[in-house]
């Protein structure tokens, strides 16, 4: 998707989800080695300003590693109330 070099992640992630999303990319949970294993963050690449910054979502609370992530299309499941 990015022919080119992009920033350095805020942290050293592994095992991280990374999803297309319009013209960019999210980076779901992960695994950190030391304090914290297990991520519950979501990251946003802005190629703009060529850098990631944390959303304001989480993984329901829940830090996970390994996950499988993907863009659904909003008519199949409509947004709950």
């Amino acid at each position: 998707m990015f022919p080119f070099a992009v920033a350095e992640l805020p942290e050293r992630l592994a095992l991280s989800t990374m999803v297309p999303y319009r013209d960019t990319v999210i980076l779901v949970g992960g695994d950190r080695p030391g304090d914290q294993p297990y991520l519950d963050k979501i990251y946003m690449y802005d190629k703009i300003n060529d850098s990631w910054s944390e959303v304001e979502a989480k993984l329901g609370g829940q830090p996970r590693f390994m996950v499988t992530a993907l863009m659904v299309d909003p008519l199949i499941f409509p947004p709950c109330d």
